[in-house]
């Protein structure tokens, strides 16, 4: 199976019930915490998500994901997530 990232789409989550922006309290942060204050952005899941056709069934496989991302800045994480399901698929399973 030949899969690209194109192949996957980002699932961004946003009911992250442990956000920890002590982060952004150290020097050097300040920027970003005045960002954060405005609400410019906040942290979120991403994860990505396969979807497939297999005799006429309709089907999604998503990665594990990633907490504390912050929603501004999600391109990485999603790149990420990607490889790791693409090493996955490429494993190889079977569908029944």
């Amino acid at each position: 199976m030949d899969i690209r990232k194109s192949d996957f789409r980002m699932e961004v989550m946003d009911d992250d019930p442990d956000q920890d922006f002590s982060y952004l309290e150290q020097p050097g942060f300040e920027k970003r915490l005045s960002e954060y204050k405005r609400g410019d952005f906040t942290l979120v899941g991403v994860r990505a998500v396969f979807s497939f056709t297999h005799n006429g069934c309709e089907g999604e496989i998503r990665s594990s994901g990633v907490w504390g991302v912050e929603s501004d800045n999600t391109d990485e994480a999603f790149g990420a997530e990607c490889i790791e399901l693409m090493d996955f698929l490429e494993e190889g399973f079977t569908l029944t």
